[in-house]
């Protein structure tokens, strides 16, 4: 296992009613992105009666298959930088998840356990013509991936996850670090099931426009346009289309109430495996990743990032382009 803790590059935050100057980002990245949107085909997955939306590119069934996974708040787009950086070289595909943008939005709340979005994404990687893929997850969908690597090994070759630690850690963290139950106070405002009525806890509200504001469509798309605010129309959009009280679903079926339980969890990974992680998350914090080793019988890797936070593919998106390209290529086969 290796740990590397490097400098990664950290946007300003949003601060309270005003909008930071953005850097224009370097040529080839727009270009690349503008390519992706030429070439990506959009489609959907049916299973049950859940239809998902997902987004595809690359170089068709002949080159390995990678799956973004995002978390809360999301939808396929947020992954469009590292989709970009990677067609030419892997099928590339991300979902909407199960209760966003275009995807069906169960109702009930135990329609979003862990178990319901592993067989989500199992049948996107059959929808996209492949019986396994590398799964790069981030937030709640890092915990979706970590399940299906751990559960239905036979769909995964390789597992990425950001700022995800493995359920194991992030369970012994609850439990026995005062700071990680402090950091998750927003997790059980979520599991309220007024919580879609109710002002966003302040660790949150303090970084967007509007302080205080309910987990409305705009204050999702704020949240994930803290690091590219010219996006946020195009976010707005998509959260539109979401459901708040299903992006909530998420926390009520799968945190526990206080007091957190001793750790229970032994989910075994038997693939090469990478773990990057914004160091300065105030959400998941980086403590939890201590003793992933344990549970990994393959390759591990864990890239710390120092001042990145919990969007760390944003925060610092050319280190994590280069780190999971290179990690690729190291562990392909």
């Amino acid at each position: 296992m290796t740990r590397r803790g490097m400098l990664g590059g950290a946007g300003a935050l949003l601060a309270a009613g005003t909008v930071p100057a953005r850097a224009a980002a370097p040529r080839s990245w727009q270009a690349s992105v503008r390519e992706l949107e030429r070439r990506v085909e959009l489609r959907y997955a049916q299973h049950d009666d859940v239809r998902l939306h997902y987004a595809i590119a690359g170089r068709g069934s002949g080159r390995p298959l990678i799956l973004f996974v995002h978390g809360f708040p999301g939808w396929w787009w947020t992954w469009r930088h590292l989709m970009a950086a990677l067609m030419d070289r892997y099928t590339v595909a991300a979902l909407d998840m199960r209760g966003y943008n275009l995807s069906d939005k169960p109702t009930a709340v135990d329609r979003y356990k862990i178990e319901e979005l592993v067989v989500d994404l199992a049948h996107v990687i059959t929808d996209a013509g492949f019986t396994s893929a590398t799964v790069v997850g981030h937030d709640w969908g890092g915990g979706a991936c970590w399940g299906l690597a751990g559960g239905a090994p036979q769909f995964v070759d390789r597992l990425v996850t950001l700022n995800c630690p493995h359920p194991w850690g992030i369970e012994r963290e609850r439990h026995e670090n005062p700071k990680q139950v402090a950091a998750a106070k927003y997790a059980q405002a979520f599991r309220l099931p007024d919580a879609a009525q109710r002002a966003l806890p302040e660790q949150m509200a303090r970084k967007l426009l509007y302080v205080q504001t309910r987990p409305t469509p705009l204050a999702l798309a704020l949240i994930l346009s803290q690091r590219e605010p010219l996006d946020l129309p195009r976010h707005l959009e998509a959260m539109r289309r979401t459901s708040i009280q299903a992006a909530l679903n998420y926390y009520g079926a799968n945190w526990p109430a206080e007091p957190y339980p001793a750790p229970s969890t032994d989910l075994r990974i038997g693939c090469p495996t990478l773990c990057i992680f914004g160091e300065a998350d105030e959400f998941l914090l980086v403590d939890g990743l201590d003793g992933t080793h344990a549970f990994v019988d393959n390759d591990l890797t864990i890239e710390v990032i120092r001042r990145a936070e919990h969007f760390v593919q944003n925060d610092a998106r050319a280190h994590v382009t280069r780190v999971l390209s290179d990690w690729l290529e190291r562990t392909v086969g």
